[in-house]
């Protein structure tokens, strides 16, 4: 946690030209909390509190930046990265949880004590009150994987997430390049996902393949937008000159 937080200040110190005073502000003073005492101590003696906080200061850092950044390149690898992170931390969750589920609960995957293991998932995804606003009853295994995984509407979905990223990494990279194509692949098979399907057979090599895919994704948008050296060929566009 301390070092994800120590990269984010400083790629923010080095790109403050192109970042709201908010951002930066709000980055700096939840780095500085962070390596302060009152930090240590709230770990020590409140560490389900210390952990809300570093939750806060990424919605805070989000909101500052949806707010003040105007539309364009900063703002579109802002949300690129974001919502990667989302498909990416979201598949993991389901995949723990799932694995929890059938190693530590032998009933079945929809009784009255599975219900637990699929309110944390939901927690976890910070997708407990959409779940009920859109979803009326109990809570069911195929339920919660069909809106972690497909829903349209829930920004944190894998479905959803993958495609913001996408749109994002078009309109900083218009005409293809070796990402985009990859994560269209990803993308492909996640828009005909059965989520009662996968958990009945097992989900844990799907979810890897897209953890794995954005993975991917990412080395490959470092190398082209930030290390042309490290650069593989883009693919050509239909009818363009070679």
């Amino acid at each position: 946690v301390a070092s994800c937080v120590h990269a984010a200040r400083e790629n923010a110190r080095t790109t403050r030209d192109v970042l709201s005073r908010e951002v930066w502000e709000t980055l700096n003073q939840g780095w500085l909390w962070l390596n302060g005492p009152e930090a240590r101590v709230q770990f020590r003696e409140d560490r389900s509190g210390f952990y809300a906080r570093i939750r806060d200061l990424g919605h805070v850092v989000l909101g500052a930046a949806s707010a003040t950044l105007p539309a364009g390149d900063a703002l579109d690898l802002f949300e690129l990265g974001l919502s990667l992170e989302r498909a990416d931390q979201t598949a993991r969750a389901l995949d723990v949880h799932h694995h929890a589920l059938t190693t530590e609960h032998t009933g079945a995957l929809d009784d009255s004590a599975s219900t637990l293991f699929w309110q944390a998932t939901l927690l976890t995804c910070g997708a407990r009150e959409a779940y009920f606003q859109q979803r009326r009853g109990s809570v069911r295994g195929a339920r919660v994987a069909e809106m972690l995984l497909r829903d349209e509407a829930f920004p944190r979905s894998v479905r959803c997430a993958l495609r913001s990223a996408r749109d994002r990494l078009d309109r900083l990279v218009p005409g293809g390049t070796v990402p985009s194509a990859r994560l269209t692949e990803i993308l492909v098979p996640v828009e005909t996902w059965d989520a009662e399907a996968l958990l009945a057979r097992g989900i844990h090599e799907e979810l890897t393949a897209v953890v794995d895919g954005v993975a991917e994704v990412g080395a490959g948008l470092y190398a082209h937008l930030f290390d042309p050296t490290m650069r593989p060929a883009d693919p050509v566009a239909p009818g363009a000159p070679a």
